[in-house]
């Protein structure tokens, strides 16, 4: 079945977010099974991750070796023809990635996009500082630059979509804000698994303060984690929270880190039973 991607209420009607988002992401390192572990119940695939190659200073595909780039291409081609949104993380924990350069790194980006076929958006999930950054502002002023450029290079329906987690929480809400006042953001989605959650209102918090800063519920996703670990998710909670959360807030989109792990499949069918997309 072949899913719509009506426009979200906002400042960005140039984009194709879907409304209801199932999200999982996926590794591209040699040894990881890659694109193929996503579920069908997910409407949304991310790449993890591109990161700055230390000798070109230019993102680049982590792990992405030359041997599994036409099955990848494959495979993100299919994915993209059974209408899922495909695109590239930026980051991941303990990785640096620099936007000092915001052309070179756009063109990067059209590199990486044209290597696979095409990709549909941009995810940022830059889990610590990078090592040319000043303050909030100028890395909010890079963002939106870096933004800009790279919907310049791949279209105005390119999308960019935010995953606060690590150090870098709290900047991201304030470069979350920014961005969707630029008409940038397509979606925010804290990771609810950098810490112990013990209720369900600890979500309803983070989201509330999203909403104050200026990011609309209807573009908020909450991350989640499964595990057996009490900073973790598991299958019931995730079903139950989910739909507290979409019934009292209006919140209509999630993520999974990641696709490979055990239980990713029934999540996605879960998560689609409470969000439910046409």
């Amino acid at each position: 079945m072949r899913m719509r991607f009506p426009r979200v209420p906002g400042k960005a009607v140039t984009e194709r977010w879907p409304m209801y988002a199932v999200g999982q992401y996926f590794q591209v390192w040699p040894s990881s099974p890659g694109a193929s572990v996503v579920s069908h119940n997910a409407n949304v695939a991310y790449i993890g991750f591109a990161n700055t190659d230390n000798a070109q200073q230019k993102l680049k595909l982590v792990g992405f070796s030359s041997s599994g780039q036409a099955a990848l291409r494959e495979r993100v081609q299919w994915m993209r023809s059974q209408g899922r949104l495909v695109g590239v993380s930026l980051g991941g924990e303990g990785y640096n990635v620099s936007l000092v350069d915001p052309v070179k790194q756009a063109l990067a980006v059209l590199e990486i996009s044209d290597s696979l076929g095409g990709i549909d958006f941009i995810d940022f999930d830059i889990e610590r500082y990078p090592r040319d950054y000043v303050d909030d502002e100028t890395w909010a002023d890079q963002h939106v630059e870096f933004c800009t450029q790279v919907r310049a290079l791949l279209g105005q329906y390119f999308c960019f979509t935010i995953a606060p987690g690590g150090q870098t929480i709290d900047s991201y809400y304030r470069i979350g804000s920014v961005l969707q006042e630029k008409g940038l953001l397509s979606q925010f989605g804290h990771q609810f698994y950098w810490w112990n959650i013990s209720s369900v209102d600890v979500v309803v918090k983070s989201i509330e303060r999203a909403v104050r800063i200026g990011i609309p519920a209807d573009r908020l996703a909450v991350g989640m984690m499964l595990g057996d670990r009490p900073k973790f998710w598991t299958q019931e909670t995730a079903a139950e929270w989910m739909r507290i959360v979409s019934e009292r807030c209006g919140v209509t989109k999630t993520y999974l880190w990641e696709a490979a792990l055990p239980g990713s499949d029934e999540w996605a069918s879960n998560m689609r039973g409470v969000l439910p997309w046409r």
